[in-house]
């Protein structure tokens, strides 16, 4: 009996068939971007510089006058507190170009395979630009980079640079401590244990802060109500919901049900004391805490109107990037570079958080 030809798996000569449809991590569509707009948003969109040149925007707050007034006839400047001026404290935020190019090596690559790159180039821009629009922004409303890995903005980053690549233009700013807080016993990051996990107790206590400090933190407009949005990592959604029993939660997340045009609803997994809560994977987390440093964290955001401040270039707007594509190397290989000309970063008066607070609590980090 002769030897059977046989082309074992792998062989060189076998002929390989590969679906048309890519495998691609899904990717959500941005987060922050509904949350776009004028005064009473969330990000508060300065629209100047679309209209014209430059590269810088303020804004400001006049803060509100205090102490009591003069009694009858009392000379007002015998009164230590009856004449007062007026304080007003500015924030800025500077713009600047962000680019990403796609690279195909040539025509040759592109017989070898049965996908579009050129479709498939422009689609992964979008996925990119998605994540990466969203963790520079969860970044910069949480005043720290944290230790999240796999994300396109590096370990370490301090912000928004400039074309030399160093010079940052809209540092991280850090929270102040009345714009801070930690979970359970913790009154620290050193003192953070595995107990201190969030509870709905924390989302009581936040929305009071919020209420109560000065100035204090204006909630979001919907329907004539005021809410305010609590953003926290899944792990710490998980802690909530095994705190309340089913039917505390069921009540809680009925209120997602508002219909396609409730923008702030939109995704959420509840809704408790007029706080809306919603889950999201670029959540900054450490590796830290704890007596011994060695304890994973998260930060939750209490986030009102005006938390975050973003601006964009001339003919930019979100979610909308310029594309443009060439051809290489005398018309045989695919560039395809996206970019936009914007900025955002964290409100800040007088060094001092304006329209958030942060709270942090023990969280395991997802392996």
């Amino acid at each position: 009996m002769g030897t059977p030809t046989e082309f074992p798996l792998n062989d060189p000569s076998a002929v390989h068939k590969y679906s048309k449809l890519l495998t691609v991590e899904a990717v959500v569509e941005a987060y922050f971007s509904r949350f776009e707009g004028g005064k009473d948003a969330m990000i508060y969109v300065k629209p100047e510089l679309q209209k014209g040149a430059g590269e810088k925007v303020s804004c400001g707050i006049r803060m509100k006058v205090g102490g009591e007034p003069a009694y009858g006839d009392e000379k007002i400047k015998d009164h230590p507190t009856a004449e007062v001026g007026l304080d007003f404290f500015n924030d800025s935020i500077y713009i600047d170009q962000l680019r990403k190019t796609i690279l195909t090596k040539g025509k040759a690559t592109e017989q070898r395979v049965p996908w579009n790159l050129r479709l498939e180039s422009l689609a992964a821009q979008k996925d990119y630009w998605t994540e990466t629009d969203d963790q520079m922004t969860a970044v910069y409303l949480s005043g720290a980079r944290g230790s999240n890995t796999g994300w396109n903005i590096q370990l370490g980053w301090t912000g928004q640079k400039t074309t030399d690549g160093t010079t940052v233009i809209n540092p991280i700013q850090t929270p102040d401590t009345a714009h801070l807080y930690y979970a359970g016993n913790a009154s620290g990051k050193a003192d953070l244990s595995a107990s201190d996990i969030m509870t709905l107790q924390d989302v009581d206590k936040l929305k009071v802060l919020a209420k109560t400090m000065r100035p204090k933190i204006m909630p979001l407009k919907h329907k004539g109500q005021n809410k305010y949005i609590l953003l926290i990592h899944y792990f710490q959604g998980l802690q909530i919901r095994s705190e309340t029993g089913d039917n505390d939660w069921l009540a809680i997340h009925k209120a997602t049900d508002r219909g396609k045009d409730a923008m702030m609803y939109k995704d959420s997994i509840g809704e408790y004391a007029g706080v809306i809560m919603h889950e999201h994977d670029h959540c900054v987390m450490f590796d830290d805490y704890g007596a011994g440093g060695n304890l994973s964290a998260a930060r939750a955001l209490l986030l009102g109107a005006q938390a975050g401040l973003k601006s964009y270039g001339r003919k930019n707007q979100k979610n909308k990037y310029h594309t443009y594509e060439e051809l290489d190397d005398r018309g045989n290989a695919l560039a395809v570079t996206c970019s936009k000309i914007t900025g955002v970063k964290g409100t800040q008066y007088d060094n001092k958080w304006f329209g958030r607070l942060a709270q942090d609590s023990f969280c395991p980090i997802p392996t």
